[in-house]
């Protein structure tokens, strides 16, 4: 989250108590597939950017530059908010649970 935090505006240290998944439970029930879809297509751009061939991540010691850990923190925050048991598949990054079935 460091690198979020320092690198990207309106990433702020969070408060007791006031967790991502905390944030979700507080949308509306019919508000919040909307909300779980827009978190999945987030996490699955964020990703794809991070994944972005980058001469500053070819040279640091950790093979990842600060913007490129900034944009996993990013996808950490949002797969947080998520609820636990959900994975993101399909090249749309539609949101399943593990159990479920549906198109």
């Amino acid at each position: 989250m460091r690198a979020a935090r320092a690198c990207l505006p309106g990433m702020r240290r969070r408060n007791a108590g006031h967790s991502p998944a905390s944030a979700l439970a507080r949308v509306p029930g019919e508000d919040r597939p909307v909300v779980m879809q827009a978190l999945a297509d987030a996490i699955t751009y964020r990703a794809a950017a991070a994944a972005e061939p980058c001469p500053d991540c070819a040279v640091h010691p950790a093979l990842l530059c600060v913007v490129h850990a900034a944009e996993m923190d990013w996808v950490s925050v949002y797969r947080e908010m998520l609820p636990r048991g959900t994975e993101i598949t399909g090249p749309s990054g539609e949101v399943r649970p593990l159990w479920g079935c549906g198109p």
